[in-house]
């Protein structure tokens, strides 16, 4: 596995490849909306029950430049789709892919934490 590091200087090399991703507004099971800040159990349990999209694992960019482990969906034509935040003031997040399995994407977020400072 590469290194927390070298992981993090890549990352903020892309930072002008993020993508704008829009937000969708979806149901989980019974009806139940996801719940905001809860991205990656939102986007496991709707791709359980909506097997033509995918998790798609990275990071979201925030105020000054902070790094957010997001989850979002992929839906059958490769097109990207928040299903968590619903009120964000630019027209969807913008969101840095995860280049890498889930298992590394999760150790990444347990050796760095949930939110990642730029200093930019």
């Amino acid at each position: 596995m590469i290194s927390v590091d070298l992981y993090f200087e890549s990352l903020l090399a892309r930072l002008d490849d993020a993508e704008r991703v829009p937000f969708r507004e979806v149901y989980l099971d019974h009806g139940i909306r996801p719940v905001r800040n809860e991205c990656h159990d939102n986007v496991d349990a709707f791709i359980k029950s909506h097997l033509q999209f995918r998790a798609v694992r990275g990071w979201a960019v925030t105020a000054g430049c902070i790094l957010d482990a997001h989850s979002v969906v992929c839906d059958e034509h490769g097109f990207l789709w928040d299903i968590t935040f619903d009120s964000l003031p630019e027209p969807g997040l913008l969101f840095i892919r995860h280049r890498g399995t889930d298992e590394e994407f999760i150790g990444l977020r347990m050796q760095r934490a949930q939110h990642i400072y730029c200093g930019h």
